[in-house]
């Protein structure tokens, strides 16, 4: 039974040491955070403007994506692939 008690402190001690800790509390918790997001507003009056935004027209919008977007989501095929799929008849 006193093992039991002993073990019931020291364990309670152990959870209580972990509140004890003033890692959170210091002044330059989170600065690194806020000055990477106050960095990132490309223009920072944006939601002043009420005008709506310029669309780009449909066939200069599709170029893009075309050109830039489709390659990028796309994988290559190497040789190992085209191997694999004429040796198993894929």
């Amino acid at each position: 039974m006193k093992l039991v008690l002993v073990l019931a402190a020291l364990s309670a001690l152990l959870l209580l040491n972990a509140c004890a800790t003033d890692c959170h509390n210091q002044s330059a918790h989170g600065q690194s955070h806020r000055a990477i997001f106050a960095a990132q507003p490309v223009n920072p009056d944006a939601p002043a403007n009420p005008a709506p935004a310029m669309f780009l027209p449909g066939n200069i919008s599709n170029d893009i994506y075309q050109k830039r977007y489709l390659p990028s989501m796309t994988e290559k095929k190497s040789e190992k692939d085209e191997k694999l799929e004429t040796q198993f008849g894929n």
